[in-house]
This record gives C-alpha cells, sequence and structure tokens, in this order.
C-alpha cells in the first residue's frame, strides 16, 4: 500500500468519526429540548395589552414555601422587605409621627426599588388586590397603596416578584413591577405555631399565633382552607433609645470638634410652651409709662423672668417681653422637645387579627370553580403632638387672660391695674379703641 492511499484512509476515518461525533451531539440536544419542555402545569397571572409591544421574557424571583418559612416573617410587611428588590416603605406606623400625616392604624406600603408608592401591583393568586383606603402625603401629592399586613403568610404556596417594569402587561400601576402571593391550595391537615420575643432593654414586645387547616374532599378535586392570624405588638417608645430620647442629639456628638458649633444634630422645634401674641388694630408701640411693652407691629410674648428680655413683670415667674420669644438664642432652653418624657411613641402598640378562607372544586378537566373570603382588622395606639397652628387665634380684648385688659374691666373683676392705661399708649388713637384690641 502506498503512502498516497494511507492518507486517503485517513481522511475517510476522520470524516467518519467527526460524522459520528455530531450525530451523537445532535441527538443529546435534541434530547435535552424533549426534557426541558416538559411541564406540567401553565399558569397565566397577565395578559397583554393589546397594542404593547412586548416580545421578551422578564425576570421573576420565586420565593418556595420553604424559602418562606426560612425568613420567620409574621406578617406580610416583614415578608416583603427580605426582598431584596424592596425598597423604601414609605407608609408604615412610624412614619412622621409627629405631624398631622403620620400614617393611620397597621398600614405598610409596597414599593419595588423605591419607584414610589403606588406604582407596585400587588395580586393574591393572580388577581388584584383591593387599594388600602388610608393615603399619606409625599409632598403635596397624595398616596394609595396596598395594605402589606393584610396578606397572608402561613398559608402561602411561593411568592413570586416580576422584577422589571409590567406596565404593558398590567398597565401603569405596575411600572415598578409586580408582586404575587399565591395560596396554598391542596393542604389537608392542621398546624399551629406562635411565637413570642421581645427586645432586650427596651418596651417593645412582641406575641403571635397561627392557626392553618386544610381539607381535601371528592377525591381530591376539591379543598376548603382556613388561615387565622393573631398578633400583638407592644408601643416603641422615645426612651427605648439614646438617639430617640431627645431631639437635642448634640450630646451624641460631644467628641467631634467639627460639630461643636452646628445646630443640625438640634431637631427641636421653634415652638415653646409660651405663647406669642399680637395687639389687633393697635396703634403700634404700647408702653407702661416709657418702657415698650410690644414692637412696632403689636408683638408681644410671654416668657419666664429668669432670663433676658422682661419688659414688665406678671409674677409667678413670668413676664411679658417684646417681639416674639428668641428661641434661637436667649430661650433655647425652652424650645419645644415632642419626645420628652415619653410623650410620643416612636410605633404604636398594634392589635391586628387577619383571617382567610378560600377553596376550590375542579367541575371538569378544564373548569374550576374557588372562592375566597379575607378578614382583616388591626387596631394601634399610639401619642403624637398635636399639629403645629398655622392660622392666628384671636382672643377678645375682654378675654379674662388678655394682659391689656382696659382698667375699668379689671377694677370690675377685683384684678390690678392693666399694664398700659388709655393715656399712656403711644399713638393717636381715642381711649375707647383700647376696648377693640384683641390679641392675635
Amino acid at each position: 500500500m502506498t503512502h498516497q492511499t494511507l492518507r486517503g484512509h485517513r481522511r475517510r476515518l476522520v470524516r467518519g468519526v467527526a460524522l459520528a461525533s455530531l450525530l451523537a451531539a445532535t441527538a443529546a440536544a435534541a434530547q435535552e429540548a424533549t426534557d426541558a419542555t416538559k411541564v406540567e402545569e401553565v399558569v397565566v397571572v397577565g395578559s397583554q395589552i393589546k397594542g404593547a409591544k412586548t416580545t421578551a421574557a422578564l425576570p421573576v424571583t420565586v420565593l418556595d414555601n420553604n424559602q418562606i418559612a426560612a425568613t420567620g416573617a409574621v406578617s406580610g410587611d416583614d415578608l416583603f422587605r427580605s426582598i431584596p428588590q424592596m425598597g423604601d416603605v414609605f407608609i408604615n406606623p412610624s412614619n412622621a409621627p409627629q405631624t398631622s400625616n403620620s400614617t393611620r392604624g397597621d398600614v405598610n406600603s409596597i414599593n419595588l426599588r423605591s419607584l414610589g408608592v403606588g406604582n407596585t401591583l400587588v395580586l393574591l393568586n393572580g388577581r388584584r388586590l383591593v387599594s388600602h383606603p388610608t393615603s399619606q402625603s409625599s409632598g403635596t401629592v397624595p398616596l394609595l397603596g396596598y395594605n402589606a399586613n393584610a396578606i397572608p403568610t402561613s398559608n402561602l404556596d411561593r411568592l413570586e416578584v416580576l422584577r422589571d417594569g409590567a406596565a404593558a402587561i398590567y398597565g401603569a400601576d405596575a411600572v415598578a413591577g409586580v408582586v404575587n402571593t399565591v395560596l396554598r391550595t391542596d393542604f389537608d391537615g392542621l398546624t399551629v405555631d406562635a411565637q413570642y420575643g421581645w427586645a432586650e432593654g427596651t418596651h417593645r414586645k412582641e406575641y403571635t399565633s397561627n392557626i392553618f387547616a386544610g381539607r381535601n374532599f371528592a377525591e381530591g378535586r376539591g379543598n376548603i382552607s382556613l388561615n387565622g392570624n393573631f398578633t400583638w405588638r407592644t408601643a416603641q417608645r422615645p426612651s427605648d433609645r439614646p438617639y430617640t430620647a431627645t431631639q437635642d442629639l448634640r450630646s451624641l456628638f460631644a467628641g467631634y470638634p467639627e460639630y461643636a458649633a452646628s445646630a443640625a444634630p438640634d431637631n427641636r422645634g421653634n415652638q415653646n410652651s409660651f405663647a406669642n401674641f399680637t395687639v389687633f388694630g393697635g396703634p403700634g408701640v404700647i408702653r407702661q409709662g416709657t418702657t415698650a411693652l410690644t414692637s412696632a407691629a403689636g408683638a408681644t410674648h410671654v416668657q419666664p423672668n429668669t432670663i433676658a428680655g422682661c419688659a414688665t413683670q406678671f409674677g409667678a415667674g413670668l413676664c411679658l417681653g417684646t417681639g416674639n420669644l428668641a428661641t434661637g438664642s436667649t430661650a433655647n432652653a425652652y424650645r419645644y422637645n415632642a419626645v420628652q418624657n415619653d410623650a410620643t411613641t416612636i410605633a404604636p402598640e398594634i392589635e391586628r387579627q387577619n383571617v382567610f378562607l378560600n377553596g376550590h372544586y375542579d367541575i371538569g378537566d378544564t373548569l374550576t370553580a374557588y372562592g375566597e373570603i379575607g378578614l382583616y382588622h388591626a387596631t394601634s395606639e399610639g401619642l403624637t403632638t398635636q399639629g403645629t397652628s398655622l392660622v392666628a387665634i384671636g382672643v377678645p380684648a375682654s378675654n379674662y387672660w388678655n394682659p391689656f385688659w382696659p382698667g375699668d374691666l379689671r377694677r370690675r373683676y377685683g384684678q390690678s391695674q392693666p399694664l398700659a392705661e388709655p393715656d399712656q399708649r403711644a399713638g393717636r388713637r381715642p381711649a375707647g379703641d383700647l376696648h377693640q384690641l384683641p390679641l392675635q
């Protein structure tokens, strides 16, 4: 056999091996494709809106029952906070507790990637939930959202999170994504669990209990399940932590020279317990003898007589000063500290009852009858400060506590002489107008 003939045999042998390898790889790929397309069930939880151009697959995170149990969540809010895609919980019982915009009750919002409350669609078994009636203002925009605490957790089969915007499928309320909670529909048995815990060194305690019962019937074609949850959580008080016990946090920065002259750590309000007044329709500066009791605009205030600024004494440690009380300087110590003496709560006391009943019956292979009933009830009790009045309150000249009472009224009620008689006031107003100088 010649060298050239041997070379031809080698070529044919190499080609044969390559062809056999290609056929084997094709067969394996076909087998993998066949195995990968075998699915038992396809669940559709949304349909594309007509005219929307969405052809790509969207990223979905799925937490199964075991992963949900591992989070230790006792409420829907606890569960959603464990999702990495979860953003700021803007609506919550601790939001702005010292303003009139503080959230009312046991409400926690759902906000994927912090794109805004109301931009995340929340589904239960693939169906939309009803928005919670409580709103919260963000700037000047009122926001409505879903209450995470109304969603049961002990009977969840899985939690699905669509991490991308899905407005083309679900509408504008799914701009940030979709959260779908799916309940167990085939549980047959009874489970009971309870949990009690507390935060050491605080007043915070929490108790929760769950009962979940289910029953299959009609040879597994139907199921009915009942889940009940009870949660009790005590209030958290300002004194529980040093950084909430006072609004004046300057002492926490005592070791940092760069904050020595900074007023930023002092979060106390500019209001105080002493009143600022303005004389309505007054003649300008009101004087007692030669001593001015008001500013040219008629402004005056009550203050302790232990600090500078007294124009005349009231007695009982109080005096009257001109203008408004200088809370930024001489009266800084009297600025309003809302959390002092636990006058507010950081988080309110909460009692929550959550009951959910669901059932289904397979009438045929393609037809299922189902029903769901949910009952959520919660009460919360917390302390907050009064809202700051932005509107002046008028006090008539005849008011008992008006320091500028006319002399005839004071004598009638056995009081001392007024601070300023008409003939001692600056200006050209007649004495009769003294009765028309109410405080504001």
